[in-house]
This record gives C-alpha cells, sequence and structure tokens, in this order.
C-alpha cells in the first residue's frame, strides 16, 4: 500500500520577520511524506518526507509521488512509476517495485 500525505509546514513569525503581529506567519504547503506499507509484514518498507527548497545535501529529504502502478507479464510484482525529486528543483522520475519497497531505476 502506498500513502501520499501532503504537509503543511508552518513557521513562527520570528523565523521569517521581526516585528509581526501573529504566532505563524509563513505556511508552506509544498512538502509531503510518503511511505510504502507492507500488509502482509505489517510494516513501513520505504518512507521519504520532501520539500523542494530543502538543502540539497540533506540524505532522506525526497519527494515520491506516485504517477502510475503497473505489472510485467510474466512478474507477480507490481511497480509504479513516481516523481523522484531531490531539493531545489532537481527533479526526476524513479520506478520502484512496491513489494520490496526498492527503486529499480531512476533519472534526474
Amino acid at each position: 500500500m502506498t500513502v501520499l500525505i501532503p504537509t503543511i509546514i508552518r513557521m513562527p513569525a520570528s523565523c521569517v520577520e521581526e516585528g509581526t503581529k501573529h504566532e505563524f506567519e509563513h505556511i508552506d504547503n509544498r512538502a509531503s511524506v510518503f511511505f510504502i506499507y507492507s500488509v502482509p509484514d505489517r510494516k513501513i518498507i520505504f518512507g521519504s518526507f520532501g520539500h523542494p527548497e530543502w538543502d540539497p545535501r540533506a540524505i532522506g529529504v525526497v519527494t515520491v509521488k506516485p504517477l502510475i502502478y503497473f505489472q510485467i507479464l510474466g512478474d507477480s510484482s507490481i511497480y509504479f512509476l513516481g516523481e523522484h525529486s531531490l531539493a531545489w528543483e532537481h527533479y526526476g522520475y524513479a520506478i520502484f517495485n512496491l513489494k520490496l519497497g526498492k527503486i529499480h531505476l531512476k533519472s534526474y
């Protein structure tokens, strides 16, 4: 099972600008959390957090958005093609094995 959760980041006004009146001033809705949950194993087998402006050197900050699911004739696994993006507009695509929670092929 795949789960994609759009995530809102709220930053205190003090982090954004001095002298603001509200406790939370900046809202960023471009982040997301994604994971693959193995129902038979009852555990998460792949997970990521992504945001387009995160530090490019950050390990594991990857946006994953499934686009299309498919099977290959003679193979019992289910795959999906999805957006696989790192920080600062480093966009690409990847093919994931849903059963194993692994990336088989990615491009940028």
